[in-house]
């Protein structure tokens, strides 16, 4: 096993897997060059399935296994994908926002938003309504609403005159009824929901967690508290911490 700029370590080849095995120990390098790209590892599937498969299983003394970890230093992306990304399970981030090109200026700027967040695993329905000449607004919400949903929480906003607007009925049978003092109002509408589906209901959202016991005493990000490196959490540096020096050529 070894490694040379633009030359592979470890090469496989076939109509089914490339590679197969069980490894306690090891490390995939790529040649530190500046001038090019370099893998550690590179696989590719030419057919319908996966180019690279990661397993991770768990025993009684190493409850935290992970099936693929990646750590990168500095402003360097752990992982980089160009494409969408499906995850079935749970997933969690510091911070999460969309990255598009600038709408007035796609050619020179990104445009970056990030999301809204919050206790709960909470759903947003709005919209736009104008009331008849009764004052009356019925508000037709997706057929799997209720379904889906539970605590509603209504907010109103009357557009363009003052009057007064309410929910007249609460939601049965994925709808409401707004009501204003006044006919032919426009009234902009929010409804929230809080998810109540089974994934949802097997695994609650729990906002303050107790840290792990090695964990304590540590932050995510030090830095941001006045905290020196040495004070990261395990699951973030211990890779930082043990990893291999890269071999010179």
């Amino acid at each position: 096993v070894g490694y040379q700029d633009g030359q592979a370590g470890i090469l496989g080849l076939s109509g089914l897997n490339g590679m197969e095995g069980a490894i306690w120990g090891g490390l995939f390098l790529g040649a530190p060059n500046n001038d090019g790209d370099n893998a550690g590892l590179m696989a590719a599937a030419f057919g319908a399935k996966y180019g690279g498969l990661f397993y991770g299983s768990n025993n009684n003394t190493t409850p935290d296994n992970a099936a693929l970890r990646a750590v990168a230093n500095g402003a360097d992306y752990a992982g980089y994908f160009n494409g969408d990304v499906n995850i079935v399970g749970q997933f969690s981030s510091s911070n999460k926002f969309f990255k598009i090109d600038h709408p007035q200026d796609p050619t020179n700027k990104y445009l970056y938003h990030s999301v809204v967040e919050s206790s709960e695993y909470k759903n947003f329905y709005d919209g736009i309504v104008t009331t008849d000449g009764s004052g009356y607004a019925r508000v037709q919400l997706p057929d799997y609403f209720e379904a889906l949903n539970q605590d509603f929480r209504y907010q109103l906003t009357v557009i363009g005159t003052f009057a007064q607007a309410i929910v007249a009925e609460k939601v049965q049978n994925n709808e409401f009824v707004i009501r204003t003092d006044q006919p032919h109002v426009e009234v902009s509408w929010q409804v929230t929901g809080v998810r109540k589906d089974p994934y949802a209901l097997a695994h609650p959202l729990v906002p303050e967690v107790e840290k792990e016991p090695a964990n304590r005493g540590t932050y995510l990000h030090p830095e941001v508290y006045g905290r020196p490196a040495d004070k990261a959490a395990l699951d973030r540096d211990e890779l930082f911490g043990k990893r291999r020096p890269i071999p010179k050529k």
